[in-house]
């Protein structure tokens, strides 16, 4: 039974979407707009109806009482022409009647705010809801996404070009149809598992078992019984026709170190040659199970539905699967943990089972709940398009681009600390191919200047530590504070794409160098220039001279007709889409294959300015700070000032919970890094970047900012120095503090 206002709702949805159809949409009379009483009203409706059931469900009324203090809040639902062809509009405005429907629309953001797509496709390259199955996942259309990739994303998703320098292994395989270890002797297509073990043990490949494990039939014995999860995986492999799976803890002999070293180097080769990854979402442990392949602990309601009498309309609010969101929910265990982002980001395919089944490629992405145009077959192949969303490995030299993967590390946690850096080795790997001079401890040498110069957001960030213990506990780190690897947090590199100049078109913020550094190498201790040399690449490319400097094999000049400017472009850089600029030729990054296994020791040494300075932080900011600190960490800007009393500059103070805010004009010491010139008429956005260009009155009317960069640093019982924070100084101010010249490492 259907009660009178669903019906006039399905009606009105009926004859509107066949205007729709007939491109007429203006020449629809009917409401657009329904009042549906209130969410006590639609529970007492519900009984009877299965309409106001679904949309009592999909509203959630004890959400509704948290938010506005009532159950009776008002309940109104109105008809859109996108897309998501149906809004649910829950809550009350003061001032507003309930059936004022132009006011409610105006102030939708007030109110609560269900979003549903319609299961019918009215006009083409719209996208339309699709209902799943509660118990199964839908094979036939994962084998339809898979075809629809393997066609149309030639372009996008098959990609040699970031396999270049991965290290290679034999690999031993599940055989999922003779349910053991298989080597195949030809080179087989397969698919590769992405899983958190969690902390029960779990059937592990050893030397005293692997024998067994190669005999036919081993799997289907209870000794030998997988784990649900990796169990569930050999059954979705079967059903998709595919007989090879790869999983680490089976694949991988555990107890011999030779053979397991020569496979975690190797972990990149692994997930990059898979045909695609299964990453199991909602498995906290390698026990638990894949939804909807096989029996799990919990169940889960894949998605709500509203049924009216014509059709289902799909919720869009909490899509679990909808874009990238299955892969970027902080609260999945999978999406937390430091070494799963290795196996996304070489993963070219990565098939996602959360709530519901999502296919993320470098081509697009399409979720089980949401049919798009893209993965109908038959669809335009379009060759010019990428999926920016899709984490991947950086194939060209931009710092810029490589701070989404930095900015993904920094957020996930790791159980040992001792993993800092090899749980991004393998990421770290195959870019050492692309950035000139390669990376140290995950910072770009060629910009090293630049690369010190990130920081803290939000909440702040700290040193990764094993629980229990500090990070600087016996007087030296594990890892260096100067590079952003070493941090777990919230971290900021907006400084990284405004000082890359040889991108373009050039942005607003030139920086320069003020300390030659260096590295120590760990095979025979000899200090080795780091390779910071942009600087001198942008010389000899940027100045005046006549003749100019030819230009360097591989690369072609071109001109901008928008700007009146000339830019370059390197061969090596065709298959990015689009395909990147530059200001001036950088220097080739084609490296050797062991270039990754020199180790250098986590310190630099340098000739650099000191100075003592003061932070300055108003009283009552202060004494609210302190408090904040009670709860959770913060990051704040504090005012710098030198001995003279004067306005310096700006320092970003990263502080954890519990710690002790600097007292009032506490002095400090700093340790000049760079200085910089930002140029405040170049781009529009150049006044935001530093908020001090517009709230300080000694810099009103000022064309361009310089300041020198510092980083605040305390010492160790070494006598070495460590990052405290990132700060800058405006350079006349920096002229007139007392500086002196020192020798030091920082670690």
């Amino acid at each position: 039974m259907t009660c009178p206002a669903c019906c006039q709702l399905a009606e009105s949805l009926t004859l509107y979407e066949t205007t729709l159809t007939s491109e007429s949409s203006e020449l629809f009379g009917g409401p657009l707009d329904f009042f549906f009483d209130s969410a006590l009203d639609l529970e007492s409706r519900s009984s009877q109806c299965e309409s106001c059931r679904s949309i009592l469900a999909a509203i959630d009324p004890m959400y509704l009482e948290s938010r506005f203090g009532t159950a009776t809040s008002t309940v109104t639902v109105h008809i859109s022409t996108a897309s998501l062809r149906l809004f649910i509009l829950a809550g009350d405005i003061e001032g507003v009647s309930s059936t004022d429907f132009r006011a409610r629309r105006a102030n939708i953001h007030k109110l609560s705010h269900t979003s549903c797509y319609s299961t019918m496709r009215v006009t083409p390259g719209q996208e339309r809801g699709r209902e799943c199955d509660a118990k199964a996942v839908n094979i036939k259309l994962i084998k339809k996404w898979i075809r629809c990739c393997d066609t149309a994303h030639q372009h996008s998703c098959i990609r040699e070009f970031d396999m270049h320098l991965l290290p290679t292994a034999e690999l031993n395989f599940i055989d999922v149809e003779e349910l053991c270890i298989a080597r195949p002797r030809t080179e087989e297509r397969y698919v590769a598992l992405s899983y958190v073990w969690g902390t029960l043990p779990v059937l592990r490949a050893l030397k005293s078992n692997i024998v067994d494990l190669e005999r036919p039939g081993a799997f289907s014995l209870a000794q030998y019984r997988l784990p649900r999860t990796i169990r569930d995986a050999v059954t979705l492999c079967s059903l998709l026709g595919i007989r090879y799976l790869w999983v680490d803890s089976v694949c991988i002999v555990q107890d011999d170190p030779v053979s397991q070293e020569a496979q975690l180097r190797a972990m990149g080769t692994v997930y990059g040659k898979a045909y695609f990854t299964i990453a199991a979402l909602q498995s906290e442990r390698a026990d638990a199970g894949i939804y909807r392949v096989g029996p799990t602990e919990v169940a889960y309601k894949p998605q709500d539905v509203i049924r009216l009498p014509s059709r289902s309309f799909i919720v869009a609010n909490n899509r679990p699967a909808m874009g990238l969101g299955a892969l970027s929910t902080p609260d999945i265990k999978w999406n937390s943990r430091g070494w799963t982002l290795q196996e996304n980001v070489f993963s070219r395919r990565i098939l996602a089972i959360g709530r519901l089944v999502t296919w993320v490629c470098f081509g697009d992405q399409w979720t089980e709940d949401i049919e798009f145009a893209t993965e109908l077959e038959g669809s335009p192949i379009l060759t010019d398009t990428i999926n920016d969303d899709k984490l991947g490995i950086v194939t060209w030299p931009s710092i810029n681009a490589y701070s989404k993967l930095a900015l993904e590390y920094a957020r996930r946690d790791l159980t040992y600390s001792s993993d800092t850096i090899n749980a991004f080795s393998g990421i770290l790997t195959p870019m050492n191919a692309w950035f000139p001079s390669g990376l140290l401890y995950g910072v770009a040498q060629f910009t090293f200047d630049a690369g010190l110069l990130w920081n803290t957001r939000g909440e702040g960030a700290h040193l990764r530590r094993d629980p229990g213990t500090s990070p600087l506990a016996g007087g030296s780190v594990m890892f260096p504070t100067w590079s952003w690897i070493s941090w777990t947090g919230k971290l900021q590199f907006n400084l990284w794409g405004e000082g890359e100049d040889y991108i373009f078109p050039k942005g607003p913020f030139l920086i320069k160098p003020l300390v030659a550094w260096q590295k120590r190498l760990v095979s025979t201790g000899a200090w080795v220039d780091v390779d910071n040399t942009y600087h001198v690449v942008r010389a000899h490319f940027c100045s005046d001279k006549n003749p100019p400097p030819s230009i360097p094999d591989g690369w072609t000049k071109h001109f901008d007709s928008a700007s009146g400017e000339e830019y370059y472009q390197n061969s090596s850089h065709n298959h990015i889409v689009p395909e990147p600029r530059f200001s001036y030729p950088i220097p080739p990054s084609v490296k050797p294959r062991d270039m990754d296994r020199k180790a250098y020791y986590p310190y630099l040494r340098f000739r650099g300015m000191r100075a003592r300075i003061k932070l300055t932080i108003d009283p009552f900011d202060r004494s609210e700070l302190s408090a904040m600190l009670q709860e959770r960490g913060q990051t704040t800007e504090a005012d710098i000032t030198t001995s003279d009393g004067n306005w310096a500059g700006r320092l970003r103070l990263n502080l954890q919970k519990g710690d002790r805010v600097p007292l009032a004009d506490e002095m400090i010491e700093v340790i000049a890094i760079s200085e910089a010139a930002l140029y405040l008429r170049k781009a529009a956005h150049a006044p935001h970047i530093f908020r001090e260009v517009s709230e300080r009155k000694e810099l009103y009317g000022i064309e361009v900012y310089e300041i020198v960069n510092v980083l605040w640093i305390e010492w160790l019982d070494t006598g070495m120095a460590y990052r405290k924070a990132l700060g800058r100084v405006w350079k006349p101010a920096w002229t007139r503090a007392v500086i002196e010249e020192v020798e030091l490492m920082l670690t």
